[in-house]
């Protein structure tokens, strides 16, 4: 995963649809673009549609295999759809490709919120809370990171309403981006 740039976010619920349309229109083009194979597996898992996001999520990771927020949003999916023994494994993957990552370059702030996240995603909420705390106390993190880290919190909770360690995790990444403005 290329954590140099932003990554953005989908957009609000009532223009899905149209999201969608635009992935479709763009895998049309390039079938093998795992980008938007990819994005088009989240538009499907905010949908509800999860067996095509799974199909999706297969897919951009058959072209990526090392990415970690794609095996993030296929365990995910698996989450939604109750079937822990393949979120579990996907989570550990995710994690550890993201440690590798976090291994290499500590500084990678969007990295360690992506860790953070799946060790949230993966219910060690200790250490995603420390992962968390560190990273916003980086002086050097910047405002439109805290917002995407806030972003993804609301996905996660968006097909994990009962996440408790979350709110208190949004708390600490709104006071950051209020201390940040």
């Amino acid at each position: 995963m290329d954590h140099s740039q932003p990554r953005e976010h989908l957009p609000a619920n009532g223009q899905l649809s149209g999201a969608l349309a635009d992935f479709d229109r763009a895998i049309e083009i390039d079938d093998s673009d795992a980008w938007a194979i990819g994005r088009r597996g989240e538009t499907y898992q905010l949908m509800g549609h999860y067996p095509a996001a799974l199909a999706d999520f297969d897919r951009a990771l058959d072209l990526e295999p090392d990415d970690d927020w794609w095996s993030y949003n296929r365990a995910l999916t698996h989450l939604a759809m109750s079937s822990t023994e393949q979120a579990k494994t996907d989570l550990s993957r995710a994690i550890r490709r993201a440690e590798n990552v976090h291994s290499q370059n500590p500084e990678d702030s969007r990295n360690v919120f992506d860790l953070a996240l799946y060790h949230l995603a993966a219910g060690q909420a200790d250490q995603a809370r420390r992962l968390y705390q560190t990273t916003v106390s980086d002086v050097g993190v910047s405002p439109w990171l805290v917002r995407g880290a806030l972003q993804d919190l609301d996905d996660i909770l968006g097909v994990l309403p009962d996440l408790s360690e979350a709110d208190a995790i949004r708390t600490l990444l709104q006071k950051k981006l209020k201390e940040l403005s």
